[in-house]
């Protein structure tokens, strides 16, 4: 029964209620209705069955109707917010009490003599009234919601009067105050104790400069709800000039922008931090790098980048658990904070920077320590912004401050775990940007992971061409296979006198089209990051399976050959039955295949080494490579299944002139001959080193002196040469 306020004034439909006793009421009757009106009679029997059915815009009371049901329908209908026309009957002594309580009731027209016409204009009239009341009505109580929701209040201050008016001040915790106006003076008193402390000032000079400049300004204030604690408050402060431009009025708007406030630090902290540390991220340090660098001339050297790893982290994480890594990286961070003396404190002031786009903001004196990714850290040195600029021979020194970290072991439940970092440094120079700043410092880490892991490397001109060639190295190794580009080379094995030949070692060569010949210390490493190496693998064992079925009947049939063999293969799970497939395939003995492993393999992998075992279980002969450059404990040559033992070049060139290295390898070839295993000595180059390495026992050699790597079209050659030679046999014995 509330008035329709959806009704456009394009579509204006009255809809109108007759009540009257059980008689017709011939007034009614007299109506002509205008286009868009309709009227409904209804008796008064049950009024609420009425209210309940019909829609209408007013009421009309008949003049048939007693006073007391005129009075009870009157106030049914006020309370259902509709208006009210009664008419009244022929004059008689009761008319000024009959209108006096039919007032009192809330009656909104009486009609004392019905004319169709007038009455009509007066209904069209009331309705009108109505309408735009409840629509005014809706549009306060939207207009309340919508303040007390996003709470917003509003005030106007008289300049002349020095009066100020208020309105939904509440919203703000104080509901005594009215839209009413207040004294100057008792406002700033009752607000005085509601602003903080220190925007107390800040606030009175902006109010200030508005009525006497009348300078617009917007700020934002501290303000003690009395309710909910402190808040802040967005104030808009408007002036109103005269033709003279004097000030008139000032107004001012206050939002509670607390929680937007806090909602923009919230995502400006989970933009620019990390959860764990609490530390600048990638994001951060990009913007920050980029505020500093870009537009801006800086001598070389004023910004520098630390890119910091923590070497094989993973390992962790997989053994100890995510939980352990985690902790370890937060003690971490607080050493890298005690030695930069770093303090990054993120508070609301840096988040509201950060918010509005002012990443400089975030070094502190200088300073910002950053974590790039789960175990990688990078430290932003601005030297013209620190208190003492340190020069590069100091920043060398606060660099290796920084790996000394690691010095001291981390402890993790009572466990004392060793970790080890490496470190690359980039400088800035005329032009550089942010990116290409960091670019240069991830170059650096990389020349540094691939020196060994736990040193510092700076960034040189020359690492990107490296790194370029690395890629192109790479991206041709993935299509070496399937272009035919790889082959073997056969380096032959000799007993120490040089008149037997043992064997031969596979050797991978790489041959491409545009790159030319590509040294095995280029593309064996990229092979085994790159994971290729498993493939590459198999193929050269099904090579060397070929190549020594190929070699029956003739003089190299019954000699050994030795193949390298890498750590992922011996992941592979798959490896030792494809091995024992491919030889039985191939028609050969897997005792003719002596399998080439590095100590570190067998020592730090235990997969590995469970491998290992398996295949000498099946009979494959195995090898210690590069004996003595790892490890070397001796204790190994009992623990894993080993049939010889491969001394390494480093000992063996120059041992003619070495007396350290000669009594290094002598100790070898005797506890070798009493563990029953063979000793090859590679890379022997010069006469005088074969003479003294047959002097110290050793029994087979290898090297350059003999024979180079070879096809194996040259070495039946070879052999059928030294066939020849009268002092020299061939084949394989």
């Amino acid at each position: 029964m509330t008035p329709d306020i959806w009704s456009s004034d394009d579509e204006f439909s009255v809809s109108l209620l007759w009540l009257q006793d059980g008689a017709d009421s011939h007034c009614c009757e007299l109506l002509t209705l205008p286009d868009g009106y309709s009227l409904h009679v209804r008796s008064t029997t049950d009024i609420a069955a009425v209210a309940g059915l019909l829609y209408c815009d007013a009421v009309i009371l008949d003049a048939g109707l007693s006073l007391a049901k005129q009075l009870f329908c009157c106030r049914y209908f006020k309370d259902l917010n509709l208006p009210v026309i009664a008419l009244l009957g022929e004059a008689s002594e009761q008319r000024d009490e009959q209108v006096s309580m039919l007032c009192d009731a809330g009656v909104d027209e009486l009609i004392f003599e019905f004319h169709p016409q007038a009455f009509m204009r007066s209904t069209e009239r009331l309705v009108t009234r109505q309408r735009s009341l409840s629509r005014l009505r809706y549009v306060e109580q939207v207009q309340s919601q919508a303040l007390a929701l996003v709470r917003i209040a509003h005030w106007q201050y008289d300049v002349g009067r020095r009066r100020f008016r208020v309105f939904n001040g509440s919203v703000f915790g104080y509901r005594n105050v009215a839209s009413g106006a207040i004294d100057e003076q008792d406002l700033w008193r009752l607000f005085s104790d509601g602003f903080h402390l220190a925007d107390r000032s800040r606030l009175l000079r902006d109010f200030n400069r508005v009525v006497t400049l009348g300078r617009e300004s917007r700020d934002t204030y501290r303000w003690k709800d009395p309710e909910r604690g402190w808040r802040l408050i967005e104030m808009q402060f408007c002036c109103r000039v005269d033709e003279q431009g004097a000030s008139v009025a000032v107004s001012g708007l206050c939002v509670d922008v607390t929680e937007r406030r806090e909602s923009q630090r919230e995502i400006a902290r989970q933009a620019y931090f990390d959860s764990l540390t609490g530390l600048a991220n990638r994001v951060l340090l990009e913007c920050c790098l980029d505020s500093i660098l870009y537009g801006q001339q800086h001598r070389d050297d004023s910004v520098v980048l630390f890119h910091l790893d923590v070497d094989h982290f993973s390992r962790v994480n997989n053994v100890l658990g995510h939980a352990c890594g985690d902790a370890l990286l937060v003690e971490l961070v607080a050493r890298l904070r005690r030695t930069l003396a770093y303090r990054g404190v993120v508070d609301g002031e840096l988040l509201d920077r950060l918010a509005a786009g002012e990443a400089a903001g975030a070094l502190d004196n200088g300073c910002l320590l950053a974590r790039l990714a789960a175990d990688s850290f990078a430290v932003l040195l601005c030297l013209e912004e620190l208190e003492e600029a340190p020069r590069r021979d100091s920043v060398s020194a606060l660099a290796a401050k920084v790996l000394q970290i690691f010095e001291q072991p981390f402890y993790y439940q009572g466990q004392s775990l060793v970790l080890t970092a490496s470190l690359g440094v980039s400088f800035s120079h005329a032009e550089i940007s942010g990116r290409g700043l960091m670019q240069q410092a991830d170059l650096a880490l990389h020349e540094a992971k691939s020196a060994g892991r736990r040193r510092l490397r700076y960034y040189l001109p020359d690492m990107m061409p490296r790194l370029s060639q690395r890629l192109s190295f790479q991206s041709a190794l993935s299509a070496a296979l399937e272009n035919r580009e790889l082959r073997l080379y056969y380096q032959p094995q000799l007993s120490a006198d040089g008149r037997r030949v043992r064997g031969a070692e596979a050797l991978l060569r790489w041959h491409n089209p545009e790159l030319g010949e590509v040294s095995p210390e280029i593309f064996i490493p990229l092979a085994e990051e790159s994971g290729q190496i498993v493939d590459i693998g198999r193929w050269v064992f099904a090579e060397a399976c070929a190549q020594l079925r190929s070699w029956c009947g003739t003089d190299l049939q019954g000699c050994l050959l030795s193949l390298n063999i890498s750590a992922r293969q011996l992941h592979d799970r798959g490896f030792v039955d494809y091995c024992l497939a491919t030889a039985a395939a191939a028609g050969v003995s897997v005792s003719q295949l002596e399998l080439e492993i590095t100590e570190g393999v067998l020592i730090a992998d235990e997969e590995a080494a469970r491998c290992v075992s398996r295949l000498h279980a099946q009979g494959f002969r195995i090898a210690l490579d590069d004996f003595g450059t790892g490890y070397c404990s001796l204790s190994y040559l009992l623990r894993f299944p080993l049939n010889s033992l491969k001394i390494d070049r480093s000992f063996v060139h120059d041992i003619a002139c070495a007396p350290d290295k000669a009594a290094v390898v002598s100790a070898i070839t005797q506890l070798s001959a009493q563990l029953g295993l063979d000793v090859v000595a590679e890379g022997v180059e010069q006469a005088a080193d074969w003479h003294r390495l047959q002097q110290l026992g050793c029994r087979q050699v290898q090297g350059f002196l003999f024979g180079r790597p070879m096809a194996a079209d040259a070495l039946r050659d070879w052999l059928a040469q030294r066939r020849a030679a009268p002092s020299l046999n061939g084949g394989c014995q």
